[in-house]
């Protein structure tokens, strides 16, 4: 027939195929196939307009004529202008199906033809096997009887070919409506009443492997997989008993073995008395959809496990990073279905290279104690690969390399079959790697796994980063701890030291105002007294020179003793030691405004204390008499606040001093005299709180010292 020619011409393995690979692959073989294709549909068209034709299949023909010119002309310009087209795709998408529009519309005329054709010669038949029998009726009266058998025979056999009429009539229906599916994707297969296949198209061929004269008249069982239970057929053939058909996957074995997913539809044709006459299934290859599906689904799954593996690590504390290490194995080997997953580190002189971690699946023997401090050189294939930062692949131990044999030996000891290693770098350098090992099968990784596999390693390297800075911070911390422990302990005895030294300091003065009131005061007052002796000898005489030189020298002694009594002031004062802390302080300031009449004083003392320690005692002394020396040598003020109070429930007592003076850079209390830095040094020996508040333009000086009261037995009295 010149559709089938044309079909021929024109289908999957011809002319399109041909034009498709010369386009993209621009092969002269298949230039030449295009151009022989081009020649014959010409050809039957050519014999097609022969005949006598309908409007509808001329301007078939016409629109085949117009592609098939299109096409040459995409030819014409693939072959003189290969490199100005870089992208051709859009040359035979919209063609292709316009071809089999045009085609399918000449097969649907010439089917209706051949239906009216084959009709009308059934119809003939009958009608002259009728007139037959009505003529043997009239000429053969006396052959009645076998007139009646032979009437009987023809009539039968005219009901049986009306039947086939409608059969063949509700078939040629059905392929009808299925020619597209057919004739481009999908396969189909038709069977008889006894599921014997009677007719197959070219796709089914394409599809499964197998060639039309090699499934006449099998069954369709030579299709089945195995991979479907008892169970499933039985639930497929009720749904066709029960509703006339089924659709679902399935899946099937191709003529060379291997398995495909087909999606499948199986329909049942009756009669019409209602018997299964044939079953028609139509089915299309589902497999690299699904693989593609399944590749989807696991790139997602896998890129999920990385977002979760960093996650983890971020979240990790100091302290629980191999913990974290360990359970990131666990996770990728069930995730990727190993049996092994693991973690290297390589010495910093890349000598030698550990197994810090590892994960192994139920009954896999663990190979991390053996695989300490390896030498290197033992697996120079392996180290080179590695050092070059390439992911190592072996999909099967046994094809490595002659030059990997050490390695190959080492895989057998381990039980390995299949292995995947990926480097970890810091900075461009490896500093080790991870991986996976198959020991009870082979494995086939994947080449879209590398880069996951990849940014894993980034993740590992980053976490080794943080891990290894975490590690230098704790080693910076412990030092300082250690630095500060040393430093508190040296504080402790300094303040120790320094309390001893202002205890000896105390004991000097007292001892030195003790020697200066017994002694000096004693000789002076002696000479005091025979000077007055000598002005009572020389009372009666008149020698005045020698009564000037002793009132001379009576006024000397007097001023001595005054200065005498100042110096003990200062070096010790006697009332502190007789009488306490607040007569000092009262007799400290009393003596201190009759040298500054300008000054207002005004104190807020408790009215006694008992019991507190001597250093503190000393110590809140020393601070205001030094404060007050200040105060009249340098802050030119008009108005100063002394108050000392004691919190028995804190334990603490506490000293402020107010001044409107002119004030000073209390940043700089260096700077300012020795005697606010030894006053800070005395406080802060006996753990107390020292502090200066001062500012220029009259803002005046604070000062504060707070020391603790260590002596639980101080007794206060307020006024």
């Amino acid at each position: 027939m010149l559709v089938a020619e044309l079909e021929s011409a024109m289908e999957y393995g011809a002319f399109t195929h041909h034009f498709k690979n010369y386009v993209s692959l621009s092969k002269l073989g298949d230039q030449l196939q295009s151009e022989e294709c081009i020649l014959k549909v010409k050809s039957v068209l050519e014999k097609y307009r022969t005949l006598q034709l309908t409007e509808k299949e001329k301007k078939a023909l016409q629109a085949i004529e117009a592609i098939v010119d299109q096409y040459k002309h995409h030819q014409s310009h693939t072959l003189h202008h290969e490199k100005k087209y870089q992208s051709r795709d859009n040359w035979f998408s919209a063609d292709v199906a316009s071809i089999i529009d045009a085609i399918l519309s000449l097969k649907h005329i010439v089917n209706s033809f051949q239906e009216e054709i084959y009709l009308q010669e059934q119809q003939v038949m009958v009608e002259l096997l009728e007139a037959l029998s009505h003529l043997i009726s009239i000429i053969l009266p006396l052959l009645i009887f076998s007139g009646v058998v032979i009437n009987y025979k023809l009539a039968t056999k005219g009901k049986q070919l009306s039947q086939e009429v409608i059969v063949n009539k509700q078939l040629l229906i059905e392929l009808n409506l299925n020619a597209t599916a057919f004739d481009v994707s999908e396969a189909i297969l038709i069977t008889d009443a006894n599921k014997r296949i009677i007719k197959v198209n070219k796709a089914f061929g394409l599809i499964t492997g197998y060639a039309e004269h090699e499934v006449i008249g099998e069954t369709p069982k030579i299709l089945q997989s195995g991979k479907q239970d008892q169970e499933f057929y039985k639930e497929f053939w009720q749904s066709i008993k029960t509703h006339g058909s089924w659709s679902g996957e399935i899946i099937d074995r191709k003529k060379d073995g291997e398995l495909f997913v087909a999606w499948s539809s199986v329909s049942q044709i009756l009669d019409e008395q209602g018997n299964v006459e044939y079953y028609l299934s139509h089915f299309s290859d589902l497999t690299s959809f699904k693989n593609t599906q399944a590749a989807f689904a696991r790139r997602i799954k896998v890129e999920s496990v990385i977002s979760e593996i960093a996650i983890t690590f971020l979240e990790s504390g100091y302290g629980s990073m191999n913990n974290t290490i360990n359970d990131c194995l666990q996770l990728l080997g069930r995730v990727l279905a190993v049996d092994r997953s693991y973690l290297f580190s390589l010495s910093d002189d890349l000598a030698f290279m550990s197994n810090t971690h590892e994960w192994c699946e139920e009954g896999v023997e663990a190979m991390i104690d053996c695989l300490q401090d390896m030498d290197v050189t033992v697996f120079p294939w392996f180290v080179s690969q590695l050092l070059d930062n390439k992911v190592i692949r072996v999909d099967d131990v046994d094809k490595l390399p002659v030059e990997a044999n050490n390695e190959y030996l080492e895989f057998q000891r381990q039980s390995i079959q299949s292995i995947l290693v990926v480097p970890i770098a810091d900075k461009g350098k490896v500093t080790g790697y991870f991986g996976f090992d198959r020991v009870k099968q082979k494995r086939n990784w994947r080449d879209e796994d590398v880069p996951l596999f990849q940014m894993i390693a980034k993740v590992f390297s980053l976490a080794q980063y943080q891990h290894k800075i975490e590690q230098e911070n704790v080693n910076h911390l412990n030092k300082t701890i250690k630095l500060l422990a040393e430093n508190t302990e040296l504080l402790k005895k300094n303040r120790v030291l320094a309390v001893k030294t202002i205890q000896a300091q105390e004991r000097e003065r007292h001892y030195l105002a003790h020697e200066l009131h017994d002694e000096l005061g004693q000789l002076v007052t002696a000479i005091r007294m025979d000077v007055n002796f000598l002005q009572s000898l020389l009372g009666s005489k008149e020698d005045k020179t020698a009564i000037e030189m002793l009132g001379s020298i009576d006024d000397l002694s007097r001023q001595m003793i005054s200065r005498l009594h100042s110096t003990i002031q200062r070096i010790r004062p006697e009332t502190l030691d007789h009488l306490g802390l607040i007569p000092a302080l009262n007799e400290l300031v009393s003596d201190w405004k009759k040298h500054n009449h300008t000054v207002t004083v005004k104190t807020n003392f408790i009215k006694e204390s008992k019991g507190l320690d001597e250093n503190v005692t000393v110590t809140l002394y020393r601070a205001v008499q030094e404060a007050l020396t200040n105060i009249s040598k340098y802050a030119h003020a008009d108005a100063i606040e002394i108050s000392l109070e004691i919190n028995l429930i804190k334990n603490w007592v506490q000293l402020t001093i107010v001044d409107n003076g002119v004030g000073f850079d209390s940043n700089n209390i260096e700077k300012e005299g020795v005697g606010l830095l030894a006053m800070e040094e005395r406080v802060h020996a006996l753990e107390g709180k020292f502090s200066i508040l001062s500012g220029d333009d009259r803002q005046g000086t604070r000062i504060f010292i707070q020391l603790p009261i260590k002596n639980k037995a101080v007794i206060l009295e307020t006024r």
